[in-house]
């Protein structure tokens, strides 16, 4: 039997994106995956490998009735007791930073007990946040922060944080030749993983092959999700959609009130200037002006001040209704 020609090319096959809540959660969020110890290692840049994870409870309730509450992204702790926190932002966010010290220092404070010996159970603290954009306009696409001196000498060496903005990498899909860490390779795969039609060879960067970032392909490959597995990858996706609707509705909003206000300061403009024309007339008094354009009498000397001033340019009147 001949073939149609109407048949069309076989789907793509593509990974579920490293910066979906979904896929975000289910490769840093194993404390038995290779993928997990791997990542945090290259991410916080430790100089020993992690041996074993542990993962801990990610809601943390406000300190008294009036403070506010938060969910970690993931939490976790290494058998050296280093904690780290891991947080994804794919959605603009505008108090991102504030967030991110408030995630720090409150687990920080968290860890301070009664006592003389109220400190000694602190903790190294990672916080390693992930943007799928940019947040910062200097530096590069990974920074590591801590807290140091004008002059880089070391203030407090255990809290540190790790920022990676997939905007401001600058390997392009395609050019993984020119990758020269297992940083940028991870990197690398989270920018552009979901991107990738894995049927076509050529597409499909050889260092995928290594043990630690199969084991995370592995768990984003859809045809291998199971039916609960896409239950969570729908809620993820719906989870999304509310967030950019909220932020739309939030830039509308503030764009009306904009114009609103814009409507409102013209209209205070015009009635200036057709007071300044009643007073340039000299035909009615300054109670008669007052009472024709709805104006405190008491503003109309001040109009008139303005007029007779030198010719640069008059601070703008307010003229409140009557």
């Amino acid at each position: 039997m001949e073939e149609s020609p109407f048949l069309q090319e076989e789907e793509p096959i593509h990974l579920v994106p490293f910066i979906s809540d979904y896929g975000f959660k289910v490769t840093f969020g194993d404390e038995n995956s290779a993928f997990t110890k791997k990542a945090i290692e290259l991410l916080a840049q430790l100089d020993q490998p992690i041996e074993k994870l542990t993962m801990l409870r990610s809601e943390f309730a406000g300190i008294n009735a009036e403070q506010r509450s938060g969910i970690y992204d993931v939490f976790c702790r290494d058998e050296k007791s280093q904690l780290f926190i891991l947080e994804l932002q794919a959605t603009s966010y505008v108090f991102f930073k504030e967030r991110l010290l408030f995630y720090i220092f409150y687990l920080f404070i968290s860890m301070i007990r009664k006592g003389k010996g109220g400190f000694q159970d602190i903790q190294p603290i990672h916080c390693i946040c992930i943007v799928e954009n940019r947040i910062m306009e200097e530096g590069g696409y990974y920074q590591r922060i801590k807290f140091r001196s004008e002059k880089g000498h070391a203030f407090y060496e255990d809290i540190e944080l790790h920022l990676v903005e997939l905007g401001k990498f600058p390997i392009k899909k395609g050019e993984y030749h020119k990758l020269q860490t297992e940083l940028d390779e991870l990197i690398y795969t989270m920018k552009y993983g979901h991107q990738i039609d894995l049927r076509k060879a050529i597409q499909v960067p050889p260092f995928w092959g290594k043990d630690w970032l199969e084991a995370a392909i592995q768990k984003l490959d859809q045809r291998k999700m199971t039916a609960d597995d896409r239950v969570l990858l729908e809620i993820g996706i719906v989870k999304v959609n509310m967030i950019h609707y909220e932020q739309q509705m939030l830039l509308e909003n503030a764009k009306a009130e904009g114009e609103a206000k814009g409507i409102a300061e013209g209209k205070e403009e015009g009635r200036k200037q057709r007071i300044i024309k009643s007073l340039q007339r000299g035909k009615l008094t300054l109670k008669e002006i007052a009472e024709d354009f709805e104006v405190l009498e008491a503003y109309i000397p001040k109009i008139k001040k303005e007029m007779d001033a030198p010719s640069s340019p008059p601070a703008p009147t307010i003229v409140p209704s009557a």
